[in-house]
């Protein structure tokens, strides 16, 4: 019997042992549970009012979208000078310019003009990046570049570019870059 009571205890402690692993191991799955549950309704509740959403209004957040993306592109702030890439920026202005001209037909006039406002702004902050490119020892590279922008930013059409930094809506044609 004294056998049976050694091994008892041992049997005893082996069963513990087990037993408190799993309930480590099941603790950061209830948190992360809740933490999906959370993550789903929010997810639901943005998706519930982006349905709600007029297509105007949803022009308006990509516009945003592209115009934070232009001028990040662009390299304008120091911690995004790294990720400067001109074309990229190009083609966010274009894409805002060409959304902006559906927006007239969607918005207010008032509303409109503070979008064209900040297509001008992109516009001419495209052409200063060029500038700056330029004295910043790119002129090899980048020079034709950096002449195309000037001219489109005096009202011309830039001749291998497109409309974004060009400003004459009159051309109306659809250039690649």
């Amino acid at each position: 019997m004294e056998e049976q009571q050694d091994r008892e205890p041992e049997i005893q402690e082996s069963e513990v042992e087990p037993a408190k692993e799993p309930a480590r191991a099941e603790e950061p799955e209830p948190a992360r549970g809740a933490e999906e549950l959370e993550n789903a309704e929010m997810m639901e509740r943005l998706q519930e009012e982006i349905r709600n959403l007029s297509v105007g209004d949803h022009l308006v957040f990509m516009m945003q979208s592209l115009s934070s993306l232009a001028v990040a592109r662009m390299g304008l702030a120091p911690d995004t000078a790294a990720g400067r890439d001109m074309e990229q920026a190009r083609l966010a202005i274009d894409a805002f310019k060409a959304l902006l001209e559906l927006l007239e037909k969607a918005k207010p006039v008032g509303e409109v003009a503070v979008h064209r406002g900040m297509l001008s702004q992109l516009q001419l902050e495209y052409v200063g990046a060029l500038g700056a490119r330029d004295k910043g020892g790119h002129e090899a590279a980048g020079g034709d570049e950096a002449a195309q922008g000037e001219e489109a930013a005096e009202g011309g059409e830039a001749a291998g570019g497109g409309e974004a930094v060009g400003g004459d809506e009159a051309s109306g044609g659809d250039e690649s870059a």
